[in-house]
């Protein structure tokens, strides 16, 4: 809905006898929300145009990029921000971060990768994917025991095991993850997992423990200072009264919340929130409150595209009408609830599609990937055979060269160009393996080169000068010549008697 402001309705008022018809409240009001829209929809326009931004610097800082380990970091940087609006974008940029790692030996790297790829198959509703990946990189933080990784994978995966409503699993995967927290004290990491926690024992009908966990999170969210984990913690406690059978409690923990879920723009807990008062009103014989927070509850879920959320409010307000005993609303809804189930269906069909057609578009593009990786190890291979050619060969010039009539400073120039080159292939030799001894690590390598170097310039200063010896000698001791005997003196018959 745009807003707009009624000049002429202004220009009509100001052209009263009498100022008390000019009602200045109505207009400040228009201007306000035509301001706020405005805002709003700069609000919308600025965000977009920043990740353009961002997407365009980063593809920039990949195509510049030198090494392996520096492409992975910006594949990584690329996939969060595909996340949630393009799913499909991210996994593409996961998969190629994981191939890159993988090749690099770059463990860091494979983790971040495999995380990615998991959220992403979890976004996409293909859970089975999602936690293939999610245990593969549960591997590998493994590896790192006590690391903070670990535990956001084991929590993950709970949350994942909770989304298939493997209750028991969840909760054994949450329970190593609490473990893991004591043992490391990661402090920052209890509040999710007391969320987890709540939710798996509220699902299980479990109220008792649910709202301890609820509690220990909402304590830790007002410690933090942290809104959005009040809001959400609330709205936790109010499912888990609910569930209980304690609808005074329920309703006041949900009228808490949505203030806090309301400026955190948090639609999912919301539209909660929303069908939790929806129900405690329902069985409090409030049927018009229940319409309308189901109806608050059903307009999120379809801005929203919350299915599960969207198939809850028709049912609540199906109940609402057939209590009020209007038959056709009833059945209008029930139709919703019967059309969003079969499109459910229809879509997990879908996604099954969709998962295989971008599962063999993956492994085409890791077929295409590994080719032009093959193709760049043949042309790095071509080009040092030829540099080790090169280097004898520029030795056997140096010493044609020396053979000949020339200028010392070209022969010995020529001999300089051997060393640089002989020495300089070593260097790009040992290069790679360095990477790998050091596990990419910048000061362990500058170390190793400066030992390397230490070795090798003042070996390279000796046969520099004993080249240039053996290559000029001629030129500055030439061969001997014989010696130059005075001329002598023809004698005659009528020269005279040389005197005594």
């Amino acid at each position: 809905m745009i807003f707009s402001i009624d000049f002429t309705e202004i220009a009509s008022h100001m052209t009263r006898k009498s100022w008390q018809f000019f009602n200045f409240n109505r207009i400040t009001r228009r201007l306000m929300k035509y301001l706020l829209f405005l805002s709003l929809q700069l609000l919308m326009i600025l965000p977009a145009s920043a990740q353009n931004h961002q997407l365009d610097s980063l593809s920039a800082a990949y195509a510049r990029a030198k090494t392996d380990t520096s492409r992975v970091d910006i594949l990584i940087e690329l996939g969060d921000l595909y996340a949630q609006n393009k799913p499909d974008s991210e996994l593409f940029k996961a998969r190629q971060a994981l191939f890159i790692s993988r090749k690099a030996k770059y463990p860091m790297g494979e983790r971040r990768a495999l995380k990615q790829m998991a959220e992403a198959y979890q976004f996409m509703g293909n859970y089975p994917l999602a936690l293939q990946f999610y245990l593969e990189r549960l591997k590998l933080d493994e590896q790192y025991l006590g690391s903070e990784e670990e535990v956001v994978t084991l929590l993950s995966v709970a949350n994942l095991y909770l989304s298939e409503k493997d209750f028991q699993q969840a909760l054994n995967y949450a329970k190593k993850g609490e473990e893991r927290i004591n043992r490391g004290q990661f402090k920052d990491y209890r509040w999710y997992n007391d969320m987890v926690f709540s939710e798996i024992y509220e699902k299980m009908n479990n109220s008792r423990l649910a709202l301890v966990y609820d509690d220990l999170a909402y304590r830790l969210a007002l410690a933090n200072g942290n809104k959005a984990w009040l809001g959400m913690s609330l709205n936790n406690t109010g499912n888990a009264y609910l569930k209980a059978g304690n609808l005074p409690q329920a309703l006041r923990h949900y009228r808490l919340g949505i203030p806090y879920l309301l400026a955190g723009q948090n639609a999912s807990f919301l539209c909660e929130s929303y069908q939790g008062i929806a129900t405690i009103k329902f069985r409090s014989g409030q049927p018009d409150s229940a319409l309308v927070y189901a109806k608050k509850s059903l307009a999120l879920a379809i801005d929203r595209n919350f299915s599960e959320k969207y198939i809850r409010a028709c049912e609540l307000l199906t109940e609402v009408y057939k209590k009020q005993h209007q038959p056709d609303s009833a059945l209008a809804y029930l139709g919703k609830v019967v059309v969003m189930k079969d499109s459910v269906y229809s879509q997990d069909k879908e996604k099954q599609i969709a998962s295989l057609t971008l599962t063999e578009q993956l492994r085409q593009k890791d077929l295409l990937e590994e080719k032009a990786e093959k193709d760049r190890h043949r042309t790095y291979v071509l080009n040092m055979l030829l540099i080790g050619l090169l280097i004898p060969f520029s030795f056997l010039v140096s010493l044609v060269m020396s053979k000949r009539k020339m200028h010392p400073k070209i022969v010995a120039f020529s001999g300089v160009i051997s060393l640089l080159l002989l020495f300089e292939y070593l260097t790009i030799l040992l290069h790679p393996a360095v990477e790998r001894w050091t596990d990419d690590s910048p000061f362990l390598e500058i170390m190793i080169f400066v030992a390397v170097a230490a070795v090798l310039t003042p070996a390279h200063h000796r046969l520099e000068h004993w080249m240039l010896t053996k290559l000029t000698a001629h030129h500055h001791h030439p061969a001997a010549m014989p010696p130059v005997q005075p001329p002598q003196a023809e004698t005659t018959a009528d020269s005279p008697e040389p005197l005594l």
